[in-house]
């Protein structure tokens, strides 16, 4: 009987020292949860930006294109990122929404203002609104532009391509082909219709222009469209600001074994260079080293990592560079203007007519060993 009353005894102490342990353990992890979403978190934050492209005047009226971007730089998905833009004392025709693949948004047009809901913006993807906006007096150099996210600071960055006036775009659309080609598209059918920009903005889906800006390095959502892509198809002179620029991006496609092909000038064919060296102001020499140098780069990228790399040369001089991933391609036009500075670029929809005119350029190429081209082995 003594022993059962000793057992009771210690069998109580010990389920008294459990429940305290129990009790304290609960007590710790409700402190460290709230300590952690107090302190170590992710912060959630948006970086936004605007900037004009593309102002034009027609019939007495100021057009352009307005182009708008919110990024998710914080480390955590953002949940219903909302943006107005507005242009005071102007109409805005018509916009679009440009998000990542799989994110749904909800859009309004009113008046002079057109206003988004980014459903869900997870870290390092960027949303983008274009806007078609007309006015009988001069139109700003930027929209205002409003954005919020519940739990989420938002704030405004410095555009990468600060808004041009009329008369340098339309210097730029004198010279290059692809400006051209897109003024034609989204303008001319405009004298058609009798104001309405239904049209204008028909016009725009069918070439498939989701962007354009005149900042080829900030403007273009570059580690957004490398990121999830399986292939890359380069056709460049020299591509060295964008390579270099883009390294980190590169070495990973490297790492995953993703197939490139490049295609540049024929660095041993005296025309090419004579040609290039003029454009440039180069020696024909120089221009052949950097071509070189382009070629041993992706292989160095490339090649020591068993990617799948194709190089083609070819003995044109060419007016225009071009870049495809999945979902997307970029092309841009040189300048006439001797020194770097501002070019057009524009950012295209797989299936759009003007995307399907680059990729058929692109892919006749590769597509034969002929006079014009020749593939580079070793």
């Amino acid at each position: 009987m003594q022993e059962a009353v000793g057992w009771r005894k210690v069998d109580y102490k010990v389920l008294w020292g459990a429940g305290l342990s129990l009790f304290g353990a609960v007590v710790t992890g409700l402190v460290v949860n709230y300590l952690s979403n107090e302190f170590i978190s992710p912060v959630a934050s948006l970086e936004y930006y605007s900037e004009r492209a593309v102002p034009f005047e027609m019939g007495g009226e100021q057009i352009a294109i307005y182009h708008s971007t919110v990024r998710n730089t914080g480390g955590r998905s953002i949940e219903n990122v909302f943006m107005v833009q507005s242009v005071a004392g102007a109409k805005i025709e018509g916009g679009r929404v440009t998000t990542p693949p799989g994110v749904e948004h909800r859009d309004a047009l009113g008046g002079n203002e057109f206003s988004s809901m980014i459903l869900n913006l997870n870290p390092d993807e960027s949303a983008s609104v274009s806007t078609f906006v007309k006015s009988r007096s001069d139109l700003p150099e930027r929209p205002k532009l409003k954005v919020r996210a519940q739990g989420a600071t938002a704030r405004e960055a410095v555009a990468g391509g600060q808004g041009v006036g009329v008369g340098r775009v339309a210097a730029i659309a004198g010279f290059a082909s692809v400006v051209t080609l897109v003024l034609l598209f989204v303008f001319v059918r405009r004298k058609e219709v009798a104001g309405s920009a239904a049209p204008v903005l028909t016009a725009v889906d069918a070439a498939g222009v989701e962007l354009v800006t005149l900042d080829f390095n900030k403007g273009v959502d570059w580690p957004l469209l490398l990121r999830k892509t399986k292939r890359l198809d380069v056709f460049v002179v020299f591509g060295r600001t964008w390579r270099e620029g883009n390294l980190p991006h590169l070495q990973q496609l490297a790492d995953r074994k993703v197939n490139v092909r490049l295609v540049v000038p024929d660095y041993s064919n005296d025309d090419v260079l004579l040609g290039l060296s003029r454009r440039f102001g180069m020696k024909p020499e120089d221009v052949a080293r950097d071509i070189q140098e382009t070629v041993s780069r992706f292989r160095q990228i490339f090649g020591e990592k068993r990617s799948r790399l194709g190089v083609w040369l070819h003995v044109r001089v060419p007016t225009y560079t071009y870049y495809r991933v999945d979902g997307a391609c970029v092309v841009t036009s040189y300048r006439h203007r001797v020194g770097k500075g501002e070019v057009p670029v524009f950012q295209l929809r797989p299936g759009g007519s003007l995307a399907n005119f680059y990729d058929a350029e692109f892919d006749d190429f590769v597509a034969q060993e002929a006079q014009a081209v020749r593939a580079l082995h070793g």
